[in-house]
């Protein structure tokens, strides 16, 4: 009835992810797209998993795709007498596919993908499969990563969406490639 299992061949250790707050050479190793739901929330989401490595460990950020017309909102605050805008999700979703492939991507089919039109959320699917197709030679290759950390110390991308005082968004801050500062 029962099935006999031998845990010698188990180590133990946990991944490691690599540290907050450098600079990584590391190994693109690809692109997935990975969905759930909100702990919390309860609420779906759907992502872009970017995947790198190297000897001391992985760094795995995702993009997310906003699925629904609230993800197109500029969230905008005031703290003390300054008035803030951030980007929107969608924002920082095209932008963040759009650093990958321009990173990433062969110059050519970056630009023939950046040519198309998107229905998001419907075409997440086709834009992760063009995505895919744009770095497919660069798995494997080395790069460059940024990383900084959360506000409990875990590996994040820096933001790189900005707005300009006319309120276009545009790419603020590399993360992938080299000469990254």
């Amino acid at each position: 009835m029962g099935k006999t299992v031998n845990m010698s061949s188990f180590n133990g250790s946990a991944i490691q992810r690599l540290k907050p707050w450098a600079i990584h050479e590391v190994i693109f190793k690809g692109i997935e797209p990975v969905n759930g739901v909100g702990k919390t929330s309860g609420n779906a989401w759907k992502a872009i998993r970017v995947k790198f490595a190297n000897e001391s460990g992985i760094f795995e950020p995702m993009i997310f795709c906003p699925l629904d017309e609230k993800g197109q909102e500029r969230p905008s605050g005031e703290t003390g007498d300054r008035k803030w805008t951030l980007p929107s999700q969608l924002e920082n979703f095209m932008y963040g596919v759009a650093h990958i492939g321009m990173k990433l991507g062969k110059k050519a089919l970056w630009d023939k993908m950046s040519g198309l039109t998107y229905t998001l959320p419907e075409d997440f699917e086709k834009i992760v499969k063009n995505l895919t197709q744009v770095v497919a030679d660069s798995v494997g290759k080395p790069t460059h990563v940024k990383i900084i950390g959360d506000n409990k110390g875990y590996p994040v991308i820096p933001s790189y969406v900005g707005l300009t005082k006319d309120g276009d968004a545009y790419i603020s801050n590399n993360w992938i490639g080299d000469n990254l500062v």
